[in-house]
C-alpha cells in the first residue's frame, strides 16, 4: 500500500504511474474538488488547500491521496485526485 516518511506524507506505490501523469500543485488540486457551493460569479471555489494536504498526509477513510515530491514541492495529478475521490 504505502510507506510513511518522516514528514508524515506517504510515498505511494503508484509513484511510477504518477510520474507519467501531468503534475499539479496541491493548491491547484484543491480548486478542482467540487463542493456544490457556488460563489457570486457562479463558480465552485473548491476545497481549502489544507484539505488536500491533509488527504495527502493522513488520508481519508483509509485512503491516501497519491503525491510525489519534486524538488521541495509536493505535487499530485488530476487522475490521482479522481482515483482518491
Amino acid at each position: 500500500s504505502s510507506r510513511r516518511h518522516a514528514e508524515g506524507y506517504a510515498e505511494s506505490l503508484y509513484t511510477m504511474v504518477l510520474t507519467r501523469e501531468r503534475h499539479i500543485s496541491l493548491e491547484a488540486a484543491a480548486r478542482l474538488v467540487p463542493t456544490g457551493n457556488v460563489d457570486e460569479r457562479g463558480r465552485d471555489p473548491g476545497v481549502h488547500p489544507a484539505t488536500i494536504h491533509r488527504w495527502a498526509r493522513k488520508g481519508c477513510r483509509g485512503h491516501l491521496l497519491e503525491t510525489t515530491l519534486v524538488g521541495k514541492r509536493r505535487l499530485t495529478s488530476e487522475p490521482a485526485l479522481r482515483r482518491f475521490l
